[in-house]
Parts: C-alpha cells; structure tokens; sequence
C-alpha cells in the first residue's frame, strides 16, 4: 500500500485508542515510517542521483524496514528502555501485515534477515484498479469516524 494508506489505517487505529487528537500524530509517524526509505531515494533521484542507484539500493533499505523481526526487536528495544509499551510504535508492523496482504510483486520480506523470501499477497496495491478499490474502501471509512468525532 502507498503511505497515504497506511497513514489512514494508522489514523484509524489512533483515533480508536486515542480519539482524534494531537496525540494521533505518532501514529501516523509509525504507520508510514517503514515507507520513508521512499522518499530518500525518490528524493536522491530529483536531485540527480540516477534511477539506476535507487534501483541498486531499494532492498537495503526496503528489506529491513519491512521485517517484523527488525520491528519488534526495535519495538522490544524502546519498551525495555521506557519499561512500557509505547502504543504508536505497533503501527510499524501494522504497515508491514498490511504490505504482505497487498504485495504481489515485491513481496514483503517479514523474516528478513534470516531470509528475503515474501508471501505472495492477495492483490498488487500499484495497480491501478487495486489502488482506486483500496481508496474507495479507506477513505470513506476514515472520513466517517472523523465525521462522527467532530460531530459529536
């Protein structure tokens, strides 16, 4: 799923433990934070790194910013060193249950490092149609619980 997504999912699962307010937004931080290796490299290219080295490099930063191996012993890490749970940080592997369902193509590999193997996903998320169903699913929902926050 693109970030965007993933952000709303992280919001939606915010606004159930949190309600929506200023606290939502560590939630959305560790919905899309296993995406930002994107936006490094995306940027890399627009400031004329050729889109040859964002290819050579896209697995060393997608591999380990999508294993739930990596999350949850960053996620155990923090929890050890605040000794509790800090709730935003499950977003991240949130992200990553939900890139496995939505990944064909590259599969999501969530025992990196012990291996880069994925499961294949239900559907492809960047495929178009898949994209405009995932929206046409998400935002409605997502603007239906803010809807009813404001409201009330």
């Amino acid at each position: 799923m693109d970030p965007i997504v993933h952000g709303l999912i992280s919001g939606f699962t915010a606004s159930k433990k949190t309600g929506w307010n200023k606290k939502i937004s560590p939630y959305l931080f560790w919905g899309i934070v296993p995406d930002f290796y994107g936006f490094i490299m995306y940027s890399a290219v627009i400031l004329g790194s050729s889109y040859e080295t964002w290819q050579k490099y896209f697995f060393d930063f997608y591999n380990p910013s999508h294993s739930l191996i990596i999350a949850l012993g960053v996620i155990l890490s923090a929890c050890l060193i605040r000794q509790k749970i800090y709730w935003p940080m499950l977003m991240w592997p949130l992200h990553i249950l939900t890139d496995v369902i939505s990944h064909q193509i590259i599969r999501t590999p969530i025992i990196w490092p012990i291996t880069t193997a994925g499961i294949p996903g239900l559907f492809e998320y960047s495929y178009i149609q898949a994209l405009i169903w995932t929206y046409i699913i998400v935002v409605p929902i997502v603007v239906f619980i803010v809807l009813r926050k404001v409201v009330k």
